[in-house]
């Protein structure tokens, strides 16, 4: 899902900036948008949070007519009860599913409050955000997290 809205956005006069845990050569061939691609795991967002707001920081905010910050990232454990996960698994889904989104916003919203462009933060759920599923305890408790802290952000 992140590939296909990357390419999407690679417009004239766009600037992207792609966090995955991989590049995508592809996008890179894609002509008209500024294109920056960081590889990094979100599960491992603390140090990735001042580097976002550095770069931002470097920005011209008045150059830019808008800016959003599009959290797409989740990851689904292994599957099975609750009572078989690994510690691990668990804290990753919740690292990179509701910690993540949380830590890129406040960098997000911290370097660009000055800013007289439009400000959007964008947060990609899940249906299992709002219901839940058998053996998907960790993905679905990230994503309502993160759907909670969006209606919390919102307001």
């Amino acid at each position: 899902m992140g590939l296909a809205m990357a390419r999407q956005l690679l417009a004239e006069g766009h600037t992207v900036l792609c966090i995955s845990r991989t590049e995508q050569p592809a996008l890179s061939l894609q002509a008209g948008a500024a294109l920056l691609q960081w590889r990094h795991d979100l599960a491992d967002t603390a140090a990735l949070t001042p580097r976002l707001e550095s770069w931002l920081g470097k920005q011209v905010g008045t150059a830019w007519a808008s800016a959003t910050l599009i959290n797409n990232a989740g990851v689904i454990a292994r599957i099975g009860p609750l009572s078989q996960s690994d510690a691990s698994d668990i804290a990753g889904a919740l690292r990179v599913g509701l910690e993540a989104p949380m830590l890129l916003t406040a960098a997000f919203l911290r370097a660009t409050e000055g800013w007289p462009a439009r400000r959007r933060v964008l947060s990609i759920s899940s249906g299992l955000g709002r219901r839940p599923m058998a053996s998907q305890a960790a993905y679905c408790a990230a994503k309502a997290g993160m759907d909670h802290f969006t209606r919390c952000l919102a307001l």
